[in-house]
């Protein structure tokens, strides 16, 4: 979404199609309830929402820096925050 708005490439179909996509990720927090079970102290849905802007942030954080290196990087810190609040 970013990439699309910073070249301005968003026009009212586009943004339908975001907005679909956005809507259609809110579907994320039942997989991941799916994969780790119930943890009451954990709250799916900004765990979800996290996920998605962990995807999305690099982008940003690439085109600011001229590094694309956060592209692995940045999934991979949050598999790794996911694995420890797991073990926990």
């Amino acid at each position: 979404m970013s990439v699309l708005t910073e070249r301005q490439l968003v026009d009212e179909r586009i943004s339908r199609r975001i907005d679909a996509a956005i809507n259609a990720w809110a579907g994320v927090n039942q997989l991941i309830r799916g994969a780790i079970g119930d943890v009451p102290e954990l709250d799916v849905d900004a765990l979800a929402d996290h996920l998605f802007v962990t995807l999305e942030g690099p982008f940003l954080l690439a085109r600011a820096t001229g590094d694309p290196s956060c592209m692995r990087r940045q999934p991979g810190a949050f598999r790794q925050l996911l694995a420890a609040l797991l073990v926990s």
